[in-house]
């Protein structure tokens, strides 16, 4: 039997755990549709290089994230 301190702190950890899961999902989402805009071949044309650096940081912030 779990002592209501370590009751509280496995509440508090699910809960934690479940925030990270939907915040990781969000922001798998967000990596999947960037790297889709990314590789789309519009986004390959010379006039679009600030558009593309944009991408390629934002992909590179959430895979250090």
């Amino acid at each position: 039997m779990l002592s209501h301190k370590d009751q509280a702190t496995r509440e508090a950890l699910a809960s934690e755990l479940g925030e990270l899961k939907a915040k990781y999902s969000q922001l798998e989402k967000a990596y999947t549709e960037l790297r889709n805009q990314t590789l789309t071949p519009q986004n390959m044309k010379p006039d679009n290089t600030v558009y593309q650096e944009a991408n390629i940081a934002a992909l590179s912030e959430l895979g250090h994230s």
